[in-house]
């Protein structure tokens, strides 16, 4: 059973459906939520993000859900 539901997740990604993840800086964030570059310094703990060297990026997809707002 756990097997079968593998294989059909491979299969999902060699034809292309599981789409990866981009990180985005906090200027590029910034303009996709159209909000002031400062609201990252204030509020960027609430978003899906990663610690990339000493800075913060930010999931392309979860600010993608923010905007949708689901």
């Amino acid at each position: 059973m756990v097997a079968e539901e593998l294989y059909k997740l491979l299969n999902k990604e060699k034809e292309g459906k599981i789409t990866k993840d981009t990180y985005v800086t906090k200027k590029e964030a910034a303009e996709i939520l159209k909000v002031p570059l400062s609201h990252f310094d204030h509020y960027g703990y609430k978003y899906p993000r990663a610690k990339v060297g000493n800075a913060y990026k930010y999931s392309k997809a979860g600010l993608d859900k923010v905007i949708i707002g689901g």
